[in-house]
């Protein structure tokens, strides 16, 4: 006899945001790999070469050496700034070090970099908006602010998590479908099965073969079929008939199951 393993469809709580987060990143990461194979081939293969240790000792020089550009820039300008007739090469070396410094923190210690150009711009404007000698440091000390509140907002930008709006669209759109709970997904050893009825229709049906299904991504919680730029999200709780084990099990043979990681 074969086996039919059926999920109600129930409202998704927002504990859940970050796996649907790790599903829509991993399908872009699957769909892009399938489009462009051969720059994944170079960028696995590159992150495989670099060892984690390797990478986090990378990231300490760099950062160790965009403190110092930026330091020596610093210090080398503001004589420059004073007599740039005289020092123009001080001024020259030194803005191409500050330059080539604040680049490489903005890359890999934004936050630092941020709070070291405020400090540097207060310093500045207070110097020249209190003498006429430190006058000529005003547009540094200008530039330093809002270099440092650009470098902390857009710090704070890269900190949300991926994919959150789209995650949340998601997740309004699927709890304000019309009675969720009367809807049934049915994985059959051919294919999964939609059906859906109201009170007092006969359930419509929707058929989707396995070879209609591009990948059935997996998290600790969700199973999410993914078919005609289609998600549908499955909550482990809620199967009703089969045992999980066996339903992974069809899935990895019949379809492309992969995992992904919550964001």
């Amino acid at each position: 006899m074969e086996t039919a393993f059926s999920f109600q469809i129930t409202p998704l709580d927002r504990s859940l945001l970050p796996q649907i987060q790790g599903i829509l990143a991993k399908r872009v990461e699957l769909d892009s790999r399938r489009r462009l194979p051969g720059l994944w081939s170079v960028t696995d293969k590159l992150s495989a070469a670099a060892h984690p240790a390797q990478r986090k000792q990378n990231r300490l020089r760099r950062t160790i050496l965009g403190l110092l550009n930026w330091g020596m820039g610093l210090f080398l300008l503001l004589p420059g700034l004073m007599s740039p007739d005289n020092l123009w090469v001080l001024l020259l070396v030194g803005l191409e070090a500050y330059v080539v410094g604040s680049f490489t923190l903005w890359r890999y210690r934004r936050t630092l970099l941020g709070a070291l150009s405020l400090i540097q711009g207060a310093l500045l404007l207070f110097g020249g908006l209190n003498s006429e000698v430190l006058r000529c440091f005003l547009p540094l000390g200008a530039f330093g602010l809002m270099l440092g509140l650009a470098a902390l907002l857009s710090q704070r930008r890269e900190a949300r998590a991926p994919f959150r709006r789209e995650a949340e669209d998601l997740l309004k759109g699927r709890n304000t479908l019309p009675s969720p709970e009367d809807c049934r997904a049915v994985f059959t050893p051919s294919g999964l099965l939609l059906l859906c009825a109201g009170p007092g229709q006969d359930p419509e049906r929707q058929e989707a073969p396995f070879s209609s299904i591009s990948w059935v991504l997996e998290t600790q919680d969700l199973l999410a079929p993914i078919f005609e730029n289609s998600i549908l999200l499955l909550q482990k709780k809620d199967l009703l008939a089969g045992p999980l084990e066996e339903l992974l099990a069809l899935l990895a043979e019949q379809t492309a199951l992969v995992r992904a990681e919550a964001l």
